[in-house]
């Protein structure tokens, strides 16, 4: 948040440094010119908290980013939730994952009925497979 402070800061100094000099009757392309060379003299001189704060934030991130976290403390916390609330339901579930009838490796249960799962006892869902092409097929 504190880069995004800074940014618009920045932005609102070009801005009105652009007004100011339109108004001073400076046009064309040496308005804009000379719009962005004051605000980065005034933003340098005017802004050295919001600086200090987003130069910092920027700094934090890198270094989490360097020790492997990808996330905000707060976001990671939410995904090991998430991970622990699925593991549960999983594990009510009975394991939650179903034998594939190729042989391969096991393919996820949505609990939908459909698709190419199938239960560890051997019953099939319903569906039946085309031999040619491996799809699931309604059975009539």
């Amino acid at each position: 948040m504190p880069l995004v402070k800074y940014t618009l800061y920045r932005v609102v100094l070009f801005l009105f440094a652009a007004a100011v000099l339109y108004l001073l009757g400076m046009g064309g392309w040496l308005l804009w010119v000379a719009a962005v060379f004051i605000a980065f003299l005034l933003s340098y001189i005017a802004l050295p908290r919001p600086r200090a704060a987003a130069s910092q934030y920027l700094l934090e991130r890198r270094n989490r980013r360097q020790a492997g976290h990808r996330f905000s403390d707060t976001q990671e916390e939410d995904f090991a939730d998430e991970d622990t609330q699925i593991e549960s339901q999983q594990i009510r579930d009975g394991g939650g994952l179903a034998v594939n009838p190729d042989g391969g490796d096991a393919l996820p249960d949505c609990g939908d009925g459909g698709g190419l799962a199938v239960h560890p006892d051997g019953g099939d869902r319903g569906d039946s497979t085309d031999a040619s092409d491996g799809l699931p097929r309604p059975k009539n």
